[in-house]
């Protein structure tokens, strides 16, 4: 009896694939299978480098005027992912004046969020910190590849204290 029962469930299960419009699935090729990805696959963003060499030059203007060149701060402390992925650039100098951008690599021109921040630490009078993740700072990055990345940034009014500065710039890191 189990040996009739076995066929019956069998070609009832190919009877209701064929009414349901849903076929078994593909035949199987004949050639062998490509190494290429389909274009439906994410890529897999390249792993985060450490940065090692690079300057952020930023113009400030506003309440407070600034022209500074800013080093960018190595031994781990900046890296850098093609997006889809993570950049951390930080430049700092000797009179600890600062660029901060963090966040998600943006792969095309974006605003600061709460996913993509921007800061500037001026030291002219005391420390005053002009944080941007609402959109008042837009950064675009210009070359990208695993190894080094380079870009630049122009914020309208940001604020500290009722202080209000405008900035822009450009910043590179490499290997």
């Amino acid at each position: 009896m189990r040996t009739r029962l076995l066929p019956a469930v069998v070609a009832a299960g190919l009877l209701v694939g064929a009414c349901s419009g849903s076929g078994p699935g593909p035949a199987p090729s004949s050639t062998t299978p490509s190494a290429s990805p389909s274009p439906s696959t994410s890529p897999v963003p390249a792993s985060p480098v450490s940065l090692r060499r690079g300057t952020a030059r930023i113009r400030v203007t506003g309440s407070v005027k600034e022209r500074l060149g800013l080093p960018i701060v190595d031994g781990g402390a900046s890296t850098w992912q093609q997006a889809p992925g993570q950049v951390v650039l930080r430049y700092l100098d000797r009179a600890a004046n600062g660029l901060i951008i963090q966040g998600s690599s943006p792969g095309r021109p974006a605003r600061t969020s709460s996913q993509l921040s921007l800061s500037i630490v001026l030291q002219a009078r005391g420390a005053e910190s002009f944080i941007s993740s609402r959109g008042e700072c837009r950064i675009r990055i210009t070359r990208a590849t695993p190894r080094s990345v380079s870009g630049k940034f122009s914020c309208g009014k940001l604020t500290f204290h009722r202080k209000g500065i405008r900035a822009t710039g450009t910043f590179n890191g490499s290997l």
